[in-house]
């Protein structure tokens, strides 16, 4: 459970934002959706409305500040697995991730990849983590920082430190491998016309 120094509220919200506040938060309702939560350390709340919120002076937040404040944006980010059909593409990437190629790992901060001594524009990368000029740079492999009160130096996570895999590429196929899938196709064409022939034969 988060804990805030302030309160605030939204006029903007849905279904999945009030069971995500139900299920994270000790909460109370008051007239239906109004939804008040005590939060730890602090005896600060926030509300879901947009009657007590405003009549209390608490500050007026959009939606995806709301999200964000509640921490429903980490959570949603954290869902991402590499079970997720093993597809990533590049606007899957945000802010405070990192990325792995030639060995090295990028924190992703805004439209560059950052390490100690370098940064790569976002822009030289193709929509399935392609290096539009040089295949040694195709981003092999996506983190996310492990546990959400995972706090260190930068020096730390991009040395590999503290990281948890979302996807991973898949290892390229041998030429042993294509040749073989190549056979197989011809084969299951073969035996396509061949049941084709049965059928008109019968």
């Amino acid at each position: 459970m988060k804990s805030f120094e302030e309160d605030f509220y939204t006029e903007d919200y849905d279904k999945e934002m009030l069971d995500f506040i139900e299920e994270n938060y000790s909460v109370d309702k008051v007239n239906g959706w109004v939804v008040q939560a005590s939060l730890i350390h602090r005896h600060g709340e926030f509300f879901v409305s947009r009657y007590d919120g405003k009549d209390r002076g608490l500050e007026l937040l959009t939606k995806e500040q709301f999200k964000e404040k509640i921490g429903m944006t980490e959570n949603l980010t954290n869902k991402i697995t590499p079970s997720d059909e093993g597809v990533f593409t590049k606007d899957m990437l945000k802010d405070g991730m990192f990325v792995k190629m030639k060995g090295n790992i990028y924190m992703v901060l805004g439209k560059v990849l950052c390490s100690y001594d370098r940064y790569i524009l976002l822009e030289d990368y193709d929509d399935g983590l392609n290096d539009n000029e040089e295949e040694v740079w195709n981003i092999q492999e996506v983190y996310i920082v492990e546990g959400e009160d995972n706090i260190a130096p930068l020096n730390y996570f991009l040395s590999g430190n503290g990281l948890k895999s979302i996807w991973k590429r898949p290892p390229e196929k041998t030429l042993a491998q294509k040749h073989l899938e190549e056979k197989i196709a011809i084969t299951r064409k073969h035996l396509l016309e061949l049941e084709k022939l049965l059928e008109e034969n019968s």
